[in-house]
């Protein structure tokens, strides 16, 4: 079974996090969507932030 994960958070990320390998950070900067992401193995699992 495979699945995905997305997660928004109301408020913009504070800094940059220490990322491993699996990780991608993407400014997206779209009003629409969402300000950046943090994505996990090509977007398995994703972090977003509002802005």
């Amino acid at each position: 079974m495979t699945g995905r994960l997305f997660v928004m958070l109301a408020r913009p990320f504070r800094k940059k996090y220490v990322m491993s390998a699996d990780v991608e950070y993407a400014v997206v900067n779209d009003p629409r969507h969402w300000k950046a992401e943090y994505r996990y193995r090509n977007g398995e699992e994703c972090l977003a932030c509002g802005f």
